[in-house]
């Protein structure tokens, strides 16, 4: 079933990118990147160290808070371990084998806990989305659909006893697969109200940051104004997450070729500004924690 989805997403993202390939003119293509601003592409790749540091110090809040103890230093090991782990899995649900990359022997606890921080981090990109949705999409459906979708994350978060019922499930049962339920969930009612509502104020800083990147990486091709990426690019961030591509390849840079057409941006920079979000966030993040796979090999 595994590789009939991998088969299925990489044919789907194969598509897209030849749909939109076809729309580029190689000649204009070549110019674009010939004329890129370097020290925009320069800045943008140098927030990513300010990206990863973030995730981690809100993945280290989230441990703490749950009863788990770790430096800085080896939750930056578990959040770029897990992203090269994850980016090799449909779906990057390889991240939920963070807890390989720490020495606590609460692998199963700690994966559902990454849960927890998808979530926030989702709730984010929600929150952000809202306006796109409501200037550009306008859209009832749509709209709805996303303050549901928000106020449904806030009540899984923010409502304690919903936690602690959810991270009571297979606590009796007795079979292997019960037990192991039970410690995959048993986490999700530790963290504090306090602890949540602070790891979100820094998951939001976090993708301001990645909009703030997004607008250096598409003004390093062409040029757009800071009030359009934030209409645009927490949609394009949405939409690399919808699961039905290969690490969002295709679905990600089409969305982005649509929504900034009408702001005169051309097909090359959009294409080229998704893709290297991609790259500096997600890849070279990967790249880092295939240091640390050795580790786990040789520990486990």
């Amino acid at each position: 079933m595994k590789k009939l989805q991998f088969i299925a997403k990489l044919f789907i993202s194969a598509l897209l990118l030849f749909f939109i390939f076809r729309k580029f003119e190689f000649s204009k293509f070549l110019n674009v990147v010939g004329n890129a601003n370097i020290r925009y592409l320069i800045l943008a790749l140098l927030i990513t160290a300010l990206i990863i540091a973030i995730k981690s110090f809100k993945w280290m809040l989230l441990l703490k808070s749950s009863g788990i103890k770790v430096s800085f230093i080896n939750s930056f090991r578990s959040i770029t371990g897990g992203m090269a782990l994850g980016i090799m899995t449909p779906g990057r649900v390889g991240e939920v084998s963070r807890g390989l990359f720490l020495s606590v022997g609460k692998e199963t606890e700690i994966g559902g806990l990454v849960f927890v921080d998808r979530f926030i981090d989702l709730l984010s990109i929600t929150l952000f989305s809202l306006w796109g949705v409501i200037k550009i999409i306008r859209n009832p459906a749509i709209v709805l659909f996303t303050i549901g979708l928000s106020g449904g994350i806030l009540i899984f978060l923010f409502i304690k006893s919903l936690r602690l019922y959810i991270s009571k499930t297979g606590t009796r049962s007795k079979s292997k697969i019960g037990c192991k339920i039970h410690q995959f969930v048993s986490h999700y009612g530790k963290v504090k109200r306090n602890t949540i509502f602070v790891v979100l104020l820094f998951s939001l800083a976090m993708y301001f940051l990645v909009f703030t990147q997004f607008y250096l990486l598409v003004n390093g091709f062409d040029h757009i104004e800071f009030i359009a990426i934030l209409k645009t690019a927490p949609l394009i961030q949405f939409m690399s997450v919808v699961p039905i591509t290969l690490f969002g390849l295709g679905l990600r840079e089409g969305t982005a070729i649509y929504l900034l057409s009408p702001f005169n941006v051309t097909e090359t920079a959009a294409f080229n500004a998704s893709f290297l979000s991609f790259a500096f966030n997600i890849l070279l993040t990967a790249l880092i924690g295939a240091f640390f796979l050795p580790g786990i090999t040789l520990r486990k």
